[in-house]
């Protein structure tokens, strides 16, 4: 996906630019707000795909309408990977499981920073020269890149939960002629 990285790359730059920016580790920090929403989403995520796993429904049984997502599987037989097409509920199961794992993954990450945050401090007395540019601390560049990478997990998980969202609610919900009555 291109829009995870271009909106962490701009949410980098504005953090970074800002003449007055947002404190981004410690308390009351950009990470701590995120923090908290992650909070409420991991147990969305985990209740969502628990519902769709076992929800009695027999159109989440049917294929995908259109072109249906893949999953590279190796054949039992002849040992290279086949694709195979995914139902509505393995799609689901599996986007909710990702999202699940992600946003597990980034509380946990934000849990590290914040308590690796002290042993930053020596990070700001350190000078890297950048060429033609003015020094710019070791302090700068750490942050610079944790924006950019943490950025791109957390806006790959909104992202993609707004896709499983709108498949949820529009995409599941429309008529198909093959649907099980």
């Amino acid at each position: 996906m291109t829009a995870p990285k271009w909106l962490a790359v701009g949410t980098t730059v504005i953090l970074t630019v800002l003449p007055n920016p947002p404190l981004f580790l410690g308390e009351g920090s950009v990470l701590e707000q995120i923090q908290s929403l992650i909070q409420l989403l991991i147990g969305f995520f985990i209740a969502a795909l628990a519902a769709i796993a076992t929800f009695d429904e027999k159109s989440l049984d049917c294929l995908m309408e259109g072109t249906p997502a893949t999953l590279k599987q190796p054949d039992p037989y002849q040992g290279r990977p086949t694709d195979n097409p995914l139902t509505r509920r393995q799609f689901l199961c599996f986007l909710y499981g990702y999202l699940s794992f992600l946003s597990f993954a980034l509380y946990l990450a934000i849990m590290a920073l914040q308590i690796l945050q002290p042993s930053f401090d020596w990070l700001a007395k350190i000078a890297l020269p950048l060429g033609p540019f003015a020094p710019v601390s070791a302090m700068d560049t750490v942050a610079a890149v944790l924006k950019l990478g943490y950025g791109f997990f957390f806006w790959q998980m909104v992202t993609v939960t707004l896709m499983g969202l709108y498949y949820l609610t529009d995409r599941l919900n429309r008529e198909r002629s093959g649907d099980p009555e």
